[in-house]
């Protein structure tokens, strides 16, 4: 997946690797294309929401409007409900 984004005036390519293994050729493959300033490695933020991640989310609102899920009134009860499984 490759996605150009425009910040200031210098334009950016983000480019997202499925196996980190090919980092640094595909590294070494952009800083030879003529007018390239610079090229860093950045992991994805912790707080991103991945595709895989929203799927969980659109699943759990789903079963909490279906009213698929349990509560407790007191930490203790939600203790002794897991200590009994």
């Amino acid at each position: 997946m490759v996605d150009a984004v425009l910040q200031g005036s210098n334009p950016q390519l983000i480019v997202s690797l499925a196996d980190s293994a090919m980092l640094p050729k595909v590294r070494q493959a952009i800083r030879m294309i003529q007018g390239v300033s610079s090229v860093r490695k950045s992991s994805p933020r912790r707080d991103t929401i991945t595709p895989e991640l929203a799927a969980k989310i659109k699943k759990a609102r789903a079963e909490f409007e279906k009213g698929e899920t349990i509560s407790f009134a007191t930490p203790d009860a939600m203790q002794h409900y897991f200590d009994s499984l």
